[in-house]
């Protein structure tokens, strides 16, 4: 599942990566 990681061409910020790391580490 790759939709965390869409954000329709924006930077994403520190935020959205944290939880992406949360997400993977799981």
């Amino acid at each position: 599942e790759g939709d965390l990681v869409e954000v329709d061409g924006e930077a994403a910020p520190d935020e959205v990566f944290d939880r992406i790391r949360d997400v993977l580490d799981e």
